[in-house]
């Protein structure tokens, strides 16, 4: 539109000038002092001067605008008066002076974004994502056709899916088995899947989705600390659980070496190390045979 307008206004001076050049005396009526008339008129050569002027801006206008330069690793998208044109790949190209070049890149895109989430069960927060996407040329058309610019794409199309795409999975999952360590990674599988086939439908290719931990308001991190606590609970008691099972068999080992003869020589092996100058005389009726010789008294006082 701007080279159309530029064009029109620089062609009318061209013409108008020319005109006016045709118009205009060829020399001028006055005389010189040597009673010569002079060789060309002033107002003739302004106005060849204007015509030559316009007519060299609008061929050095309509030069420019006629080149278009695509990037490496872009594709152009060029437009007349608003509508499709072609694909022009990279390099310089040549392109109609009053058309429109729009480029949309293929090189891979990264899109950071925060999502807000609410878990089954109540509660609600925020999901920071990034999402790594890209296109290829054979879908810029479709791309431009909905979207106009590249930049569009991003917070347009790719953002509100992703957005969707978390949201929607999240739904399914309580605050607790959202940060579980088994349920991060098949969470994230499922919104990078519901993502891909989302994003796939307007032309644009998925390649990676990373989801760290979400932040949570104070009703999902209540109904997540009320987990852990309960978790932590029932871990304390297992470990009691276990501590009495060991516990008992130590018990049940012991009370198996508990025999008569056992006792019989814990008995006699106290009775011999037994120092009477320190501790004193043993009992008159110590006995370390018991109901086995009621007769025998063993008493090494010495």
């Amino acid at each position: 539109m701007v080279y159309i307008v530029a064009a029109i206004v620089l062609g009318l001076i061209t013409i108008a000038a020319v005109i006016s050049w045709k118009l205009a005396p060829a020399r001028s009526t006055s005389q010189n002092a040597g009673g010569q008339q002079s060789p060309s008129s002033p107002m003739r050569k302004t106005f060849g001067l204007t015509a030559l002027t316009a007519a060299v801006l609008l061929v050095l206008l309509t030069a420019g605008l006629s080149m278009a330069r695509v990037g490496a690793r872009e594709v152009g998208i060029e437009t007349s008066l608003g509508k499709y044109s072609r694909t022009l790949q990279a390099g310089w190209q040549l392109k109609a002076p009053w058309a429109e070049v729009e480029t949309f890149s293929t090189r891979l895109q990264r899109s950071e974004l925060d999502a807000p989430i609410a878990f089954a069960g109540g509660g609600s927060g925020t999901q920071h994502m990034t999402v790594q996407w890209t296109i290829t040329g054979e879908q810029a058309q479709e791309l431009w056709s909905r979207y106009q610019r590249f930049d569009n794409v991003d917070g347009m199309l790719v953002q509100p899916a992703a957005k969707e795409a978390v949201g929607a999975v999240l739904a399914s999952y309580t605050p607790a088995e959202a940060r579980a360590e088994g349920k991060v990674e098949e969470i994230r599988q499922a919104v990078e899947q519901a993502l891909a086939q989302r994003l796939g439908t307007y032309g644009v290719q998925l390649d990676s989705v990373a989801l760290p931990p979400a932040a949570l308001d104070q009703t999902a991190q209540d109904a997540l600390n009320r987990v852990v606590e309960a978790n932590a609970n029932v871990d304390r008691a297992q470990s009691r659980l276990e501590q009495a099972k060991i516990d008992a068999e130590a018990d049940r080992e012991r009370n198996r070496n508990v025999t008569t003869e056992n006792l019989i020589l814990e008995c006699l092996t106290v009775t011999n190390n037994w120092n009477a100058e320190k501790n004193g005389p043993l009992p008159a009726t110590w006995n370390c045979f018991g109901a086995l010789d009621a007769g025998v008294v063993v008493n090494p006082n010495r």
